[in-house]
């Protein structure tokens, strides 16, 4: 099931998750092997968020919300294309995606600014030349490629963010790529989800709706050079 959350719902979520991971013990993706990349599981095994958690949405009587501001749609990073969600990896990943994504939570320049500050796993999968990227991300080049949940780029990434969250499902993670006409952050997500993670982050508006807004960009640590072949590395990047 797929739901929109406001900007404020979102970012309480988050930052719950985030309280949670840093004062109890934290619990592990136990179904995933720690060497080899996990089984793939069938879609009904995918994980998600089934019903809204306490106190998200308008749940009974209570008190009147205030109407919202109206956002800025940079880079079209709201614009409704008229594209249907899906649950598989999109081949053509150049193309205009949804507005939303099974199981995760798509997320808006406004939100992702104070996604850092949360302890959220920023994940820049951007397949290609090397690119300047938003402050703090991951490079993760390749990771949103096209394939099926239990090939070498599945293990690769699972390696990766095993790593990023110290294997904590609970950890947040947003993806991004070059906006809203760009797949690979969507396939990463969807990647993501069938390793077991429970707060998966879309920015769907990427690279592109950063920039529109005017926010700073920094070159990330020392990605796969652009020249190499894909899918047969053991990692992805490094810390920005």
């Amino acid at each position: 099931m797929t739901r929109r959350l406001t900007g404020a719902a979102l970012l309480l979520m988050v930052s719950v998750a985030v309280h949670a991971t840093s004062h109890a013990q934290p619990s592990r993706v136990e179904n995933l092997p720690s060497r080899d990349f996990p089984p793939a599981p069938g879609a009904e095994d995918a994980p998600g968020f089934d019903s809204p958690a306490p106190g998200f949405g308008n749940q009974g009587a209570g008190p009147r919300v205030p109407p919202q501001p109206q956002r800025r749609n940079f880079a079209d990073e709201l614009t409704d294309f008229g594209v249907a969600p899906r649950t598989q990896m999109q081949v053509n990943v150049g193309t205009e995606t949804p507005t939303t994504i099974p199981g995760g939570h798509v997320i808006t320049t406004a939100e992702m600014t104070k996604a850092a500050d949360l302890g959220v796993v920023i994940v820049d999968v951007l397949d290609g030349a090397p690119h300047a990227s938003i402050p703090g991300a991951l490079l993760m080049p390749g990771a949103g490629n096209p394939g099926s949940f239990s090939d070498i780029t599945q293990t690769n990434l699972w390696n990766a963010l095993k790593q990023a969250t110290d294997a904590n499902p609970d950890r947040p993670i947003a993806f991004l790529c070059a906006g809203s006409r760009c797949w690979e952050s969507y396939n990463a997500a969807l990647r993501a989800e069938k390793m077991g993670f429970k707060v998966v982050l879309w920015y769907r508006g990427g690279l592109a709706a950063w920039q529109a807004a005017g926010l700073p960009m920094t070159r990330p640590g020392n990605p796969r050079p652009a020249s190499a072949p894909r899918n047969n590395s053991p990692g992805f990047g490094s810390p920005g």
